[in-house]
């Protein structure tokens, strides 16, 4: 077997067993389906810094996102290139920036982390792209489905239907868990 197809399947036992864990009753948190897997991301960009208020038109009308912590969709998507980022490397700087601490899918790759160090798969980092299909929710906190696809050279692509829950925190939208899609 050549080292490429050795790695290969390493990623595909690591995400089996990410998959039978994720499907593990846990009482410590509200019943239904949640996603552990542990994928690589596109490119992302640097956060920007976010704004000391929200952000109004002069009509009292709130205005367009202009951060990326201003826009909850962005801010999965670079939550998502840090997933990307992780998923080869381990390190939690990649999802920090984008994952509450205390929320259960940052609790989830603190235990990643551990069994991806074991055997990292090297690089490149998975692309990923994501699609919105639904949002709902308010100011404080947004449920919003969409479809997610991991790409990375020389595996099958790997799409997923989530539910990314993001919380506004301390001002700005945090990822705090991703759901399976029902």
């Amino acid at each position: 077997m050549r080292p490429s197809q050795v790695g290969a399947a390493g990623v595909v036992v690591g995400l089996a067993v990410l998959a039978v864990w994720a499907a593990r009753p846990d009482d410590s948190e509200p019943k239904g389906p949640t996603t552990t897997a542990s994928l690589p991301t596109m490119e992302a960009t640097s956060p920007t810094k976010p704004p000391a208020g929200s952000a109004t038109t002069e009509s009292g009308v709130a205005a367009t996102p202009t951060t990326t912590f201003d826009d909850p969709e962005a801010a999965i998507r670079e939550a998502l290139g840090g997933w990307g980022r992780f998923a080869v490397t381990g390190e939690l700087k990649e999802v920090e920036p984008w994952f509450a601490g205390d929320g259960p899918q940052m609790a989830r790759f603190r235990e990643e982390a551990q069994m991806i160090a074991i055997d990292p798969p090297g690089q490149p980092p998975y692309r990923v792209t994501f699609e919105p299909i639904a949002s709902s929710g308010d100011d404080e906190e947004r449920r919003i489905h969409g479809e997610v696809v991991f790409v990375r050279t020389g595996e099958p692509s790997q799409h997923f239907g989530w539910v990314f829950v993001v919380r506004r925190i301390e001002g700005r939208w945090w990822v705090w868990t991703v759901e399976n899609a029902p």
